[in-house]
């Protein structure tokens, strides 16, 4: 399942960004630890690799779905949409590719707590457990 949601999903993860953020910071809740980035061999899309670790997470931790916003843009064009409900059997590279025309953009959860950032030099941003950070870490060096 891929489906369009509403604005109101992006409006309530906006909520949880740093009121200051500059525009080359990453687009990520202040209220989750962020636990740096780890540079890919991808661009704008995650990897397959990448996609194949978060779908095993997600399915450990029984969640059935993702949150994924287009967030490139100036302050107030970023999550102005199309924004999507990606189920995990569809997160994938190709899915990705289809739905993003090469901008940075949060992959996340849907109760935000936690999100993954792919920004502009092809870098996951990672905010939230220790756990996720780790698994990614591993799949991508």
């Amino acid at each position: 399942m891929v489906e369009e949601i509403a604005e109101s999903f992006w409006l309530g993860y906006k909520a949880l960004l740093p009121k200051n953020r500059e525009n080359n910071d990453p687009v990520l809740p202040e209220h989750l630890p962020y636990q740096g980035s780890v540079q890919g061999e991808f661009g704008l899309i995650p990897s397959e690799e990448t996609c194949e670790v978060l779908r095993g997470w997600l399915k450990e931790k029984g969640d059935h779905h993702v949150l994924y916003f287009v967030t490139e843009g100036t302050t107030d064009e970023i999550g102005a949409g199309p924004n999507f409900k990606i189920g995990n059997s569809e997160l994938t590279e190709e899915t990705l590719a289809a739905i993003n025309a090469g901008n940075e953009s949060v992959i996340m959860a849907p109760d935000y707590a936690w999100a993954v950032f792919i920004d502009h030099e092809g870098k996951l941003h990672i905010s939230g457990p220790n756990e996720l950070a780790d698994l990614l870490r591993n799949a991508i060096i």
